[in-house]
Parts: structure tokens; C-alpha cells; sequence
């Protein structure tokens, strides 16, 4: 599966974060930035992809960005609450929490906020890679 670039993950943060409940337009802007031409399944409004709504579907969508993933959701004060710890590429596990405004029915967005978080936490720490390893500098 393919992941988006920091900043298409940034934008969607923020419309996740502002979102008060279900939203089809966030679903298949989600759906389409994880998305692997020739390997996705089609976007079908009526089928599927329910990522805004569906606990199920955002918990499916991080486990398959980010296998291995563990989660848990809760109701706090302010609303739903999302925990997930995912592994690192070092070994170890890190672990991000979301709390997202609104009622029960945003528990689905607690957890694409979480999701995309915490690969926005990945690819802010992950190493830069220097020009002649990427292909670039003098031969």
C-alpha cells in the first residue's frame, strides 16, 4: 500500500480532526491517498471504505499501513479516544493517542487521526537520505 507524502497526510489530519462525524468525501480522499494503483479495490460509495464511520474499516486501513499495529478506543471527556502502538523499523514500539471531539460516533475518527500521526511521526524522524545513495551527486 502505498502512503501519501507528509503533506497530503498533514491536510488530512486536519480535516480528520475537524470532522464531526462520518464524511464520504474524507473516506475516499483517505482511500485514494493509501491507495496502490493496480492492487486497491475500486472505490465503490455504496460498498465500502467506510473509514469516517466504521471502527472495523479504520482499524483494517492501519493495519494494513501499518502491520502490527495495535489499538484500543475509549470514551473520554471530550469524546472518543484512541490509542495505537505500532512497531519501528528498529525494533521497538512507539505508541501514539488521539482524542477527537465529538460523540460515539467519532471513535472511527480517533483512530484515522492516531493513524495518520503517527506516520506523520515516521516519516518526520525518518533519516534523510543522502544525494549519491538517492541516485543524485556526482558520479
Amino acid at each position: 500500500m502505498a502512503r501519501p507524502d507528509v503533506g497530503v497526510m498533514r491536510e488530512l489530519l486536519a480535516r480528520v480532526k475537524a470532522a464531526e462525524g462520518p464524511d464520504r468525501r474524507l473516506d475516499y480522499e483517505i482511500f485514494t491517498a493509501f491507495a496502490t494503483p493496480g492492487e486497491a479495490n475500486p472505490w465503490d460509495p455504496a460498498a465500502g471504505h467506510f473509514y469516517t464511520a466504521s471502527i472495523d474499516a479504520a482499524v483494517a486501513l492501519a493495519g494494513r499501513v501499518l502491520p502490527g499495529t495495535m489499538w484500543a478506543v475509549g470514551e473520554m471527556e471530550g469524546g472518543p479516544f484512541c490509542r495505537l502502538v505500532y512497531p519501528k523499523s528498529d525494533g521497538f514500539r512507539e505508541a501514539v493517542s488521539m482524542e477527537q471531539d465529538g460523540g460515539p460516533d467519532s471513535a472511527p475518527l480517533a483512530i484515522c487521526a492516531a493513524l495518520l500521526t503517527a506516520l506523520i511521526a515516521a516519516e518526520d524522524q525518518a533519516p534523510a537520505i543522502p544525494a549519491q545513495a538517492a541516485g543524485g551527486g556526482d558520479a
